[in-house]
């Protein structure tokens, strides 16, 4: 997924597309618990020559489906996403602050495509429908609203004293 600087001063005020279905190796994701892997990842980009400002504009649609782990069962769960960014490339330095400084004459869009789908990778995902929550010996995982019914039904263990107390009439 790149354009050469020829072809992008070739394209005048035509815009440049790209259309592509992408693939991300496992090593990719190692060292991330967010993360297992990336599916269906499609990326469609229209980049437009500002030959005012020496600048490459490009529009990025990317679609895709990644793969995460359940925060409670550690299952895969399948999520789907989307997302779009406009990006500036450059050839030299330039007054854009968020402008990409491009070396030697090849824009390459992976190094930004991937950072843009991890930045959708979501915190913490539970599977949906999930009713069996893991336990073994001498623990559990509770749901939020067994958890709730369990701290009601206890009490302080600072306060019992209080519940022995009775005033003397005075």
């Amino acid at each position: 997924m790149k354009w050469t600087k020829t072809e992008i001063l070739r394209s005048a005020d035509k815009a440049l597309v790209l259309d592509d279905d992408i693939a991300f190796m496992p090593a990719a994701f190692e060292g991330n618990d967010r993360i297992r892997r990336l599916e269906k990842v499609h990326v469609n980009a229209s980049g437009l020559w500002d030959a005012n400002q020496n600048v490459l504009r490009v529009h990025l649609d990317i679609r895709g489906e990644m793969v995460v782990p359940c925060a409670i069962t550690d299952e895969d769960v399948r999520i789907e996403f989307k997302t779009d960014d406009d990006v500036v490339f450059s050839f030299e330095k330039t007054d854009d602050e968020y402008a990409i400084i491009v070396k030697g004459d090849t824009v390459e869009l992976m190094p930004v495509v991937f950072p843009l789908i991890m930045m959708e990778v979501p915190l913490k995902v539970v599977k949906p429908g999930l009713k069996d929550y893991p336990k073994g010996e001498g623990w559990e995982v509770l749901t939020e609203e067994a958890y709730q019914r369990e701290r009601k039904s206890q009490s302080d263990p600072r306060l019992a004293i209080l519940r022995d107390y009775k005033p003397k009439d005075e």
